[in-house]
């Protein structure tokens, strides 16, 4: 399988670093100088050969001009916003 994202990557300043990270049994992180670029967490039956692909696809995205992915570091719920609430009229 052809990861030309990470090659590219590993190949120039890069770096990618597979492994625990704090609490997460196995994440996959890649940065470029001092900016990461994608943090993602192995899902339970993912391969790591899934893992690195879908690295890979982050990687292009991100150069892409998209954000950078951060699986580790995101909020576990994102906060829930509540809905407009209709305004009365005060006419009699």
């Amino acid at each position: 399988m052809a990861m030309k994202n990470i090659e590219y990557l590993v190949d120039g300043v890069g770096e990618v670093t597979i492994g625990r990270v704090g609490p997460i049994r196995c994440a996959a992180i890649a940065a470029d100088g001092d900016q990461m670029l994608a943090a993602l967490v192995r899902q339970p039956a993912e391969s790591l050969q899934k893992l690195l692909a879908r690295l890979d696809a982050a990687l292009d995205a991100v150069w892409e001009g998209g954000d950078p992915v951060d699986e580790i570091n995101a909020p576990p719920n994102p906060p829930m916003q509540r809905p407009a609430r209709a305004r009365r009229g005060r006419g009699r």
